[in-house]
């Protein structure tokens, strides 16, 4: 399969590809061309059929976003019985590596994450688009930039609503697992609230985007309430 996949990027002016790892509906590798880093994300042929409309929603997205920290579409590929997508490969150490591997954040690096994750998800809300797959292995992050992939689950939603908003909770998810990975905030002797040592204004904060006190109506309200308590 490989040698196969090898071939048919090689038709397209692919370098040999690199294994990175294996999703829920495919594999992904990295290629160059024209010294440019790429990822292919290939689907499994016995999903392809099922999950075409799928891969091709997801290319059709990213054609229409226009963003530093969004992955840029580059082709369809189908060809010899391979289906995947080429898009633009981000720099930087995968969010849920950082959380295996234990290493710690400072406080300043979990504020700037989430700030700039925030105004990523303010543009995709000004696009009318929900992500609704926010987890640390689709955060891609180097001092500087951080980066949204795997736009397979996103959809453009023409009316949003606050009785549950997936990306908000997910929002959410990915701050509290963001502290408990930064010494300034975890605290072991807690009990409470994922053993956090929080100022009470950002665990209100918290707790509105997982939905245990009273939801945000946007994400353009939720960047001016992280930015009211980060002025602070």
């Amino acid at each position: 399969m490989v040698v196969k996949i090898r071939r048919t990027l090689a038709l397209y002016g692919y370098e040999s590809p690199i294994f990175i790892g294996t999703g829920r509906f495919g594999k992904c590798y990295s290629t160059k061309k024209n010294n440019r880093d790429y990822l292919f994300k290939i689907f499994e042929k016995n999903l392809v059929k099922r999950r075409k409309q799928k891969a091709l929603n997801e290319g059709r997205l990213l054609k229409q976003l226009s963003h530093p920290g969004i992955p840029a579409f580059i082709e369809t590929i189908e060809r010899d019985g391979i289906f995947g997508l080429v898009m633009e490969k981000k720099r930087g150490l995968c969010l849920s590596d950082v959380e295996d591997r234990g290493i710690s954040f400072t406080k300043d690096q979990v504020m700037d994450i989430i700030g700039d994750l925030i105004d990523l998800l303010v543009f995709l809300e000004t696009k009318n688009i929900r992500h609704r797959d926010i987890q640390l292995s689709n955060i891609i992050w180097q001092p500087g930039q951080l980066s949204l992939v795997d736009f397979g689950s996103a959809r453009r939603i023409n009316r949003f609503t606050t009785e549950f908003e997936p990306d908000y909770w997910a929002l959410g998810d990915t701050m509290l697992r963001l502290f408990n990975s930064c010494d300034a905030y975890y605290d072991a002797e807690k009990d409470d609230f994922y053993n956090l040592c929080l100022p009470e204004e950002l665990a209100v904060f918290l707790k509105r985007l997982i939905y245990i006190d009273r939801p945000f109506n946007s994400f353009k309200e939720i960047r001016s309430s992280y930015r009211n308590f980060c002025n602070r």
